[in-house]
């Protein structure tokens, strides 16, 4: 059974100004179990002191398409987004009592690009209840790659086309009863991608130069690991050492 019920009484008081949804933790109190090959995985996108930090966890379950082909789905479960100049400490314990909860063990993929890597050596201290820690330094170019130090550098245009992909195919559904739903949809819609086609290059609008984009990139994070790394490499690959 899901612990949503539980969990609202805590993390309500955990989040205070703006924490997880009562009516949709109520909502899905009395859900059945999720299928054991679901998987739930938090893309976390940690913004510098003048940031936000927001939280996408998405629940992945494979089913088949009206084609017949079976393919990746997407439902945002959970979307958070914290006040401005909230510390770190703060938020690594709100996403202790979110994990602790969630009716399956997730995978936290972060993003260490903006803050640095004293900040996710914090998280990968901190010792959450989590199947694996991914930390991401995006990147420009193509293609991603994992460093000695269990870093992945993973290019923009990766995380890009996962989220146009998804989109695209509508495996990516997002409740309207999450309180920052319409926060990610707005994002969404004003998320391009621009090619240029006379050289071939592909440049896109900057994230971290608007106050409103951390939405999509912790969108864009889940989605990455679970469209490319999931299927592919064991969880603790993605561990530090």
């Amino acid at each position: 059974m899901f612990g949503f019920g539980q969990m609202m009484k805590q993390a309500v008081e955990q989040m205070r100004r703006k924490g997880v949804d009562p009516l949709v933790l109520e909502a899905q109190a009395n859900r059945p179990s999720p299928p054991p090959e679901d998987k739930i995985i938090i893309g976390l996108d940690v913004g510098e002191v003048k940031d936000f930090t927001a939280l996408n966890a998405l629940q992945m379950s494979r089913r088949p398409d009206a084609d017949g082909k079976t393919r990746r789905h997407y439902v945002s479960r959970l979307l958070h987004r914290w006040p401005l100049r909230t510390g770190y400490e703060q938020i690594i314990e709100d996403i202790r009592q979110i994990a602790s909860k969630l009716p399956i063990v997730p995978t936290l993929v972060l993003d260490a690009t903006g803050a640095g890597r004293p900040v996710a050596q914090m998280f990968r201290r901190a010792k959450l209840p989590v199947k694996s820690f991914v930390p991401v330094i995006i990147t420009g170019g193509t293609g991603s790659k994992r460093d000695e130090d269990g870093y992945w550098h993973v290019a923009k245009r990766e995380l890009v086309s996962c989220v146009l992909a998804a989109s695209q195919s509508r495996r990516l559904k997002i409740s309207p009863k999450l309180r920052e739903a319409k926060t990610l949809i707005r994002e969404l819609q004003r998320f391009r991608c621009k090619i240029n086609i006379a050289t071939g290059n592909e440049s896109f609008e900057a994230w971290r130069e608007r106050d409103h984009d951390d939405m999509v990139l912790a969108t864009a994070l889940a989605l990455w690991h679970s469209e490319n790394l999931g299927r592919e490499l064991r969880a603790d690959m993605f561990l530090f050492p």
